[in-house]
């Protein structure tokens, strides 16, 4: 087990780099670490993410199109689970519409799944990313599992 994950290492450093910018978003890090730093984290974060790509996925015997197809994956991964945690957030701690320009709050409070489906916007960019991402994970395991039995 020690010894896959040491032949892994750059791939499962490549997985979890995706989900640092979840992280900073998620865990207000952006409050507790500061905002350059934050900035610096995801800019570095992204350069191992284009270096993984270019150069590091030799070492481990990954393909340029794997790594590109993983790319999209792990991005609408993240995306997914932050959308997820928003509609999650709203559930629990309900959705309250504001104003667009001065922010103020206009009517009612919602609780539940009526603050889910109240949210037109967060519910809409749920949609607009959670779609694309199951259908992508499904033709991308369907061709993996394909190339895998080719061989």
């Amino acid at each position: 087990m020690i010894d896959k994950i040491k032949s892994k290492k750059f791939s499962i450093i490549y997985f979890l780099s995706f989900f640092i910018y979840t992280a900073i978003i998620l865990f207000n890090w952006i409050y507790y670490l500061g905002d350059y730093t934050c900035v610096a984290l995801a800019i570095l974060t992204g350069i191992y993410e284009l270096v993984y790509i270019v150069f590091l996925r030799r070492k481990e015997a990954v393909s340029l199109g794997r790594s590109i197809a993983r790319f999209f994956l792990y991005a609408l991964a993240s995306l997914s689970l932050l959308f997820i945690t928003f509609l999650a957030d709203n559930f629990i701690n309900g959705y309250q519409e504001t104003a667009w320009i001065t922010g103020e709050a206009i009517g009612e409070r919602y609780y539940g799944w009526e603050a889910v489906v109240n949210d037109e916007w967060g519910f809409a960019f749920f949609k607009i990313v959670f779609i694309p991402f199951i259908i992508y994970t499904i033709v991308y395991f369907s061709v993996s599992a394909y190339l895998k039995k080719k061989k």
